[in-house]
């Protein structure tokens, strides 16, 4: 029962990180919106939003996807 205790704490931990990090994302998009879009920024960009798709990914496959 443990086990099962932690793994739920771990996937409670990861929404909320992925919480955070979907926020973050938003807010940053934000501030570039008016920037001259650059190479750098992009590959930043589409790096976090494949990340935070694969943690998604992830929970829903470790949750059974009922979340």
């Amino acid at each position: 029962m443990k086990e099962i205790e932690q793994l739920e704490n771990t996937i409670n931990n990861i929404n909320i990180l992925n919480d955070l990090l979907n926020e973050k994302l938003c807010l940053l998009d934000q501030k570039t919106m008016n920037m001259p879009q650059k190479d750098e920024v992009t590959k930043l960009f589409n790096a976090v939003i494949l990340l935070s798709e694969k943690i998604d990914d992830e929970i829903q496959t470790v949750t059974g996807g009922d979340d």
